[in-house]
């Protein structure tokens, strides 16, 4: 899994001091992006190949939202690479390793260039590798 360590800052947070869902999902997308760009498939990488994973759907499910300033860990990882398709796990966690919320995510690799779903090549999805699904209810 791919984790980054953060803290909510004022601007995440609403008028009750809690993070926002806009937050929470820009968490899991940043972290998505974060390891991209560790692994060397970023969206520069991407941008000069004309291809993009392009978000198809998210099932979040929220246990609790972290307060402001409080120190968080979002983590990532695929769980599923088949055909045009990769799914994906997300995780949000307090600093004593309880589970805030996670979420299950389907990308679409796509073809920027001709404006349609490609099938991505193995050095476009191996370097992320794949990880058993989390345990959660899916939809």
């Amino acid at each position: 899994m791919y984790t980054f360590e953060s803290r909510v800052r004022f601007s995440e947070a609403d008028h009750t001091e809690l993070l926002t869902l806009p937050g929470l999902v820009n968490y899991f997308q940043d972290c998505s992006t974060f390891q991209s760009e560790d692994i060397g498939l970023g969206t520069e990488v991407l941008k000069a190949k004309k291809k993009a994973w392009i978000l198809s759907y998210w099932q979040i499910v929220i246990e609790r939202l972290p307060a402001l300033g409080e120190r968080i860990t979002a983590g990532t990882f695929a769980t599923e690479f088949k055909g045009l398709y990769g799914n994906r796990n997300f995780v949000l966690d307090d600093a004593r390793g309880n589970r805030l919320a996670y979420a299950n995510s389907v990308w679409v690799f796509m073809d920027m260039e001709k404006g349609r779903p490609a099938r991505p090549e193995p050095e476009d999805v191996l370097p992320y590798g794949s990880e058993p699904a989390l345990e959660m209810e899916y939809e």
